[in-house]
C-alpha cells in the first residue's frame, strides 16, 4: 500500500498492525463511528531513500501514544513494551523533565526497542 494523509504522498509501506473498537452504532446495529489503531511500516526499496518519518524526517521508527487521563510513563511503558522500567525511553524520546507533569490528551512519541544483535 502507499501511504496518503491529506497532501502528503510520501511512502510506501505494509500495515503491520490494525485494531478496531466501534464506539457507536445506529439502533439497527450498524456501526457508526470507531477507533483505529493502525501501524505501518515503511517498505525499503533499495532503489528508493532510506527509511525515514515522513514527518519528522527522523530515520527511526516509533509509535504514536495519546496520554489518558491518569496515565504515568511506567504504565504507557508497559503497555507497548511489556515492560515498565522502559518508561525512561519514552521520556528520553519525548525531552520529557518532569514524568508527573504530563498533561492528559498529550501525544507521546513511543521509540522502537533498540535491537540486539549476536555477534
Amino acid at each position: 500500500m502507499e501511504f496518503h494523509w491529506g497532501k502528503l504522498h510520501s511512502f510506501k509501506a505494509i500495515v503491520e498492525r490494525l485494531q478496531i473498537k466501534f464506539t457507536f452504532f445506529a439502533s439497527d446495529g450498524m456501526p457508526l463511528r470507531a477507533k483505529a489503531d493502525l501501524a505501518l511500516k515503511q517498505y525499503k526499496d533499495e532503489a528508493e531513500r532510506p527509511l525515514q518519518n515522513p514527518t519528522s524526517h527522523t530515520p527511526t521508527l516509533h509509535t504514536v501514544h495519546r496520554l489518558g487521563f491518569g496515565e504515568t510513563l511506567d504504565r504507557v511503558a508497559a503497555q507497548h513494551y511489556g515492560d515498565p522500567t522502559r518508561w525512561r525511553l519514552i521520556a528520553e524520546a519525548n525531552s520529557v523533565v518532569d514524568p508527573f507533569a504530563l498533561e492528559p490528551g498529550s501525544l507521546l512519541v513511543i521509540p522502537e526497542l533498540p535491537v540486539r544483535r549476536r555477534g
